[in-house]
């Protein structure tokens, strides 16, 4: 049976991740949340709409091919070289951007093998054979990006055997807002923004819209503005739910990346600025690190001035304006705080550096291996003179404990770990106090040798053996498991034989006015032993074995 097709457009900061993890979760009558890998379903956008780099460049191409290379491919390649050619002598080559762990050279990246594809191609048909509910929710950040109309038509050609109708709808932050947000979030993942070009191409929305319009169509593309004042409690989750005409309640909501504080950010822009480590092995998992580190740390937000608004500026809005039909309203008067440069940063992180200082040395708290990295970095950092320089070395500081505190639990399952750094440095979350280590290269499940037994929990349920699975065996001359009083006994499978009684050991006594063992029918009778006492029918005092 054909669906009804919900297509969230994930225009970056405007609230997706916390749409995609409250549908992700949702029981409805009506509506269900395409169930994939991940609550974003952008990696199938990425892998099955879009044009391959072989489809871009031809097959055969390398890196070094430019005979074929498309004019989109053109214009990147001189722009590159023009980046290249404006770099200061001596700059590190390479830019700021960390070195994901595992990435693999781009030519090779599995999204453009034929054997990725299928995969992907494979995994969405049967997410979608698998939904029950007559209306599906799709949401990807990739949709608000397609590039090419070519991409809208896979799209469409996609889901047309599984869509009785198809609803595209997304939001667009006021320029000012929106720029914030997406420097903000470039600066968390590693890549500074300083240019006025740079700030142009990343407010520019006409382009995307236009796009969306022509693969979709104007009339099934729905876009709001993303205002707060506009949401139901100002949150975007219950407008998106409202659109759908489904009810949220508060405890049904996932709020998820929300934004950092100013001095958070600071550091961080420092760090992509001067720090030396921007590259270390496993970077965006250390920053999550450090930012959950950083929770709570300093005031104020994050605000770019409106003297930093790029020239664009008034052709996008208009724009915008008339194509969603409202306004785009919002506070161009420069406030205390705000950013009107980019070096500026660099003070908001120099004025808390003492605070700073004291979450590094906390950092120094989570184990030897941490502190032996930790302390030497650190007075290096405190020697340092230049004051932007001091704060990368600080920040350098912590990134490098934090990778030294991932390396000592590499040899640990990811649920086995301890928990996050900040949960153990009193930041108001409970500790969790995990499982034992488990000893490096040992399988799972294995105790090791002399090492304590897991607690039950008091009262709690025993753990089921697998039918057929050996018993347990009891260590020689280690004590029997008690029977709780009262509690049944064990039932001896049929067939097994007798538990044999040790020699010279206690006969096991009867209860007073317990019943008497019974004989099997044609089973021998019980050999008296040589000299002893003669049993008596109905003796009340005679035990037996």
């Amino acid at each position: 049976m054909k669906k009804d097709f919900i297509f969230h457009i994930g225009f970056h900061k405007t609230g997706s991740s916390s749409i995609q993890e409250t549908f992700k979760n949702l029981d409805d009558d009506q509506y269900e949340f395409l169930k994939t890998r991940g609550s974003n379903h952008s990696w199938y956008v990425s892998r099955l709409f879009r044009p391959s780099r072989e489809e871009r460049r031809g097959p055969g191409r390398g890196r070094g091919d430019v005979a074929n290379l498309s004019a989109e491919d053109r214009e990147r390649r001189e722009a590159i070289k023009e980046r290249r050619a404006q770099r200061p002598e001596g700059a590190p080559r390479g830019g700021n951007r960390p070195q994901r762990a595992g990435r693999m050279p781009r030519d090779g990246h599995p999204g453009d093998t034929p054997e990725m594809r299928a995969r992907a191609h494979e995994q969405l048909v049967q997410a979608i054979e698998d939904c029950t509910k007559p209306k599906l929710i799709f949401s990807a950040e990739a949709l608000c990006m397609l590039g090419s109309e070519e991409s809208g038509r896979k799209i469409t050609e996609f889901f047309e055997p599984y869509a009785a109708t198809s609803r595209y709808l997304g939001y667009v932050r006021p320029l000012l807002s929106g720029l914030t947000s997406g420097v903000q979030q470039r600066i968390k993942t590693g890549v500074n923004i300083n240019t006025a070009d740079e700030r142009a191409t990343m407010m520019a929305k006409q382009v995307h819209v236009e796009m969306l319009d022509r693969c979709f169509g104007r009339d099934n593309v729905e876009l709001y503005r993303f205002v707060r004042s506009d949401f139901p409690d100002g949150n975007v989750v219950k407008d998106f739910a409202r659109h759908l005409g489904v009810t949220l309640n508060d405890d049904q909501i996932s709020m998820t990346n929300e934004g950092l504080t100013l001095d958070t950010m600071a550091y961080l822009y420092a760090f992509n600025e001067l720090g030396e480590h921007t590259k270390i092995e496993g970077a965006l998992i250390i920053r999550n690190r450090f930012l959950e580190i950083m929770d709570g740390f300093g005031e104020g937000k994050f605000r770019m001035s409106p003297s930093m608004l790029p020239s664009n500026y008034d052709q996008e809005r208009a724009y915008l304006e008339q194509r969603m039909g409202v306004e785009l309203e919002e506070d161009l008067s420069d406030k205390p705080g705000d950013i009107r440069q980019m070096s500026d940063l660099f003070e908001v992180a120099m004025a808390s550096k003492d605070e700073f200082i004291k979450r590094v040395e906390k950092i120094a708290e989570l184990g030897d291996a941490v502190a032996d990295v930790v302390e030497p970095e650190l007075a290096k950092a405190k020697a340092e003179t230049d004051g932007p320089k001091q704060v990368a070395r600080l920040v350098d500081a912590a990134m490098l404990g934090l990778k030294a505190e991932q390396d000592q639990y590499a040899h640990l399952a990811p649920r086995d770990r301890p928990g996050p750094p900040s949960s153990r440095m009193g930041a108001g979350r409970p500790e969790r106090t995990g499982r034992p280590d488990r000893p490096e290269g040992a399988p799972r499940g294995e105790r090791p040798e002399g090492g304590p037994r897991r607690e039950r929990p008091e009262g709690g349920p025993r753990r089921e053996r697998a039918e057929g699975a050996p018993r347990r065996e009891r260590p020689e001359g280690g004590p029997r498991r008690e029977r709780p009083e009262g509690g049944p006994r064990r039932e001896r499978a049929e067939g097994a034989p007798r538990r044999e009684r040790p020699e010279g050991g206690p006969r096991r006594e009867r209860p007073e006015g317990g019943p008497r063992r019974e004989r099997a029918e044609g089973g021998p009778r019980r050999e008296r032993p040589a000299g002893g006492p003669r049993r008596r029918p109905g003796a009340p005092d005679q035990t037996e074995t």
